[in-house]
């Protein structure tokens, strides 16, 4: 896949990345659920994406279950659903849609973000992934945090707000914030599962 060879470190820049993760201020902790869209997004099962949606291409794929993309740089906008939301560029376009009905986002809380932005201001382009055990995954590149729209996504993903919902209730309980960006692993992700192939 050749999306997980460009997600998924391998040789000297394992270490060399983590060595980076460690140094940083900005640190953001998944829980299973975060884990699960890692996953997805690490082996390429959710491309083009390559990380946690931005606020533009979330908005994209709530309102037209699609996202703009360019992948040939046709129009020069190759990298537009990889950049920061710009909310006041109206000339870069993609030539075409690529289907994307759920949205793949990492909620945090206010203390990450707070603790996100020390490190922004700081200098810091990069967040470091951690699991819920403490084991450090990745970095996620060039930050985007935006206000997590839990009610747009439960809406437009569920058609009705069912707090019974086993996956309604999981946006409702994350952080009120969500952390956009493109990844970079240490390794692949694994669950000791038996199933790990």
């Amino acid at each position: 896949n050749w999306l997980e060879e460009e997600l998924i470190l391998t040789g000297s820049m394992v270490n060399q990345r983590r060595q980076e993760a460690l140094r940083l201020t900005g640190r953001a902790r998944l829980n299973d659920i975060d884990l699960n869209w890692l996953h997805v997004i690490s082996e390429g099962w959710a491309a083009p994406i390559r990380g946690f949606l931005r606020e533009g291409p979330l908005l994209q794929a709530l309102h037209f279950n699609s996202l703009v993309v360019d992948p040939f740089n046709v129009s020069g906008a190759r990298d537009l659903i990889y950049t920061g939301t710009d909310w006041n560029d109206y000339e870069t376009r993609g030539r075409t849609r690529t289907s994307l009905s759920v949205p793949i986002v990492l909620p945090i809380t206010k203390h990450t973000k707070d603790i996100i932005e020390a490190g922004q201001n700081k200098g810091e382009d990069a967040v470091a992934l951690y699991d819920k055990d403490g084991r450090i995954l990745g970095l996620l590149k060039n930050p985007e945090i935006y206000v997590n729209r839990k009610e747009e996504i439960v809406t437009r993903c569920f058609g009705a707000i069912d707090p019974g919902h086993p996956y309604i209730a999981h946006i409702y309980s994350g952080g009120d914030w969500l952390l956009g960006g493109e990844i970079e692993i240490f390794e692949r992700i694994t669950y000791n599962d038996g199933l790990d192939q």
